[in-house]
């Protein structure tokens, strides 16, 4: 189903009917990333399970072409809760999808009931990291000048970012780039103490993209927050094994 919001057109499909619980996605992903955790969720009765398909992602419409911010993003959000009129809902977001939450709950502009974060984003790289991983970019770069490299730059250009940076995010969403600069400039840490609502932390031990600190930073800076780590697992954890996750979502629900 498609909604329009803001000029932009928000692909959403809704699973059963109860509780709200909104599914965000992360980074790449799209409201099929989470299909099999909404089913999962929807099995277990009484809950209405809400995925959307992120601006940029999925059958939804691209972002302005200055790029959004987190908080362009949580505004879409916001959008939809209110014209769908759902109801104190509780956000589950993975990855991106985490950071977009975040920054909903912060805003503090429509009631959230609860906050699910799976091996979620807003946290950022050292800016020292951040400017390493810049200047191997920008030094081969410098070589794409050049008459034998001209012809395989793209290629190099998206070797180095498979396998040297191991960052797939922008180099594979080059149409929204600009979105993607503005995401990765936002530390949310600081940001995290202003988080009122119960929060349940999900995180893959193995985690490469989120790190596990990370989950433990936001254990410490959320205030009303436990965490749970599932041994093993990494970053995919709602994509590829939802059933490790659902009965720990639906205790945290139970104590509404």
């Amino acid at each position: 189903m498609i909604t329009g919001i803001n000029d932009l057109k928000i692909n959403y499909e809704i699973l059963g009917e109860g509780k709200p619980v909104m599914l965000l996605h992360g980074w790449g992903g799209s409201l099929e990333s989470l299909r099999a955790l909404g089913s999962g969720l929807e099995g277990q009765g009484g809950l209405k399970v809400i995925l959307i398909d992120l601006p940029g992602f999925g059958k939804s419409d691209r972002p302005v072409e200055d790029g959004f911010s987190l908080d362009d993003y949580a505004e879409v959000v916001e959008e939809f809760i209110n014209q769908q009129d759902i109801q104190n809902p509780v956000l589950f977001g993975h990855s991106f999808g985490g950071a977009v939450s975040i920054k909903t709950a912060i805003r503090k502009n429509v009631e959230i009931q609860k906050l699910i974060l799976c091996n979620s984003s807003g946290i950022r790289k050292a800016k020292s990291q951040q400017k390493t991983a810049k200047s191997i970019v920008q030094a081969f770069k410098g070589l794409s000048d050049l008459p034998v490299f001209k012809s395989i730059y793209p290629i190099l250009r998206r070797f180095i970012y498979y396998y040297v940076l191991r960052n797939r995010d922008y180099i594979d969403h080059l149409d929204i780039a600009e979105t993607f600069k503005k995401i990765l400039s936002e530390d949310l840490t600081e940001q995290l103490s202003r988080i009122e609502v119960p929060t349940l932390l999900l995180w893959g031990e193995n985690d490469k993209s989120t790190p596990l600190k990370h989950g433990k930073m936001m254990k410490l800076k959320i205030r009303n927050s436990k965490i749970k780590i599932f041994h093993g697992e990494g970053h995919g954890l709602p994509k590829f094994k939802p059933e490790l996750i659902v009965d720990d979502i639906i205790d945290f629900l139970k104590r509404m």
